[in-house]
C-alpha cells in the first residue's frame, strides 16, 4: 500500500520526456511541471487536512479513482489529435484528483497501519519509497 500511494505521482513526473513532446511549441513547454507539482500539492494538502479532520479512513475508493484517471490518460496517451492545451488542462485536473486520492489513501492506509506493531508502519515508509524507484 505504502507503493500505491506515491506511485500516481511519480508516474506523472517522470513522464517529462511524453510531456515535453506533447506541450512542444505551447505557451506550457517550460513551466508545466510546476504547475503539476502546484495542482497536486495543494489538493493533496487540503485534502490531508480534511482527512485528519473527519478521521476519513477510505483506502479502496481511491484506488478506483486512481484506475480510471490512468485509463483515460493512457488513451489520450494513443491519440494524437488531442490539443497541448487540452491535454495540459486535463492534466492539471488529474493530478488534482490524484492529489486528494492521495492524501484520502495515505491518510486510511496510515490509520490502519497504526492499529499494528512499529514495523508494519516500516513497511508502509519502505513501499512509499519504492514507489519512486518502480517508476524510473
Amino acid at each position: 500500500m505504502g507503493l500505491g500511494t506515491l506511485f500516481p505521482w511519480n508516474a506523472f513526473i517522470t513522464a517529462t520526456s511524453y510531456f515535453d513532446s506533447r506541450f512542444c511549441g505551447s505557451s506550457r513547454s517550460s513551466d508545466y511541471l510546476a504547475f503539476f507539482s502546484v495542482a497536486f500539492n495543494i489538493t493533496e494538502v487540503i485534502a490531508l487536512a480534511f482527512c485528519v479532520k473527519y478521521c476519513w479512513k477510505k483506502v479502496v475508493t481511491p484506488l478506483i479513482i486512481y484506475t480510471l484517471v490512468f485509463f483515460v490518460t493512457a488513451i489520450l496517451v494513443l491519440v494524437d489529435s488531442v490539443s497541448s492545451s487540452f491535454l495540459f488542462y486535463y492534466t492539471l485536473v488529474s493530478l488534482a484528483i490524484v492529489g486528494v486520492c492521495t492524501a484520502l489513501m495515505s491518510g486510511g492506509v496510515f490509520g490502519l497501519a497504526g492499529m499494528f506493531p512499529p514495523n508494519c508502519t516500516q513497511a508502509l515508509m519502505s513501499g512509499q519509497g519504492l514507489a519512486g524507484l518502480i517508476v524510473r
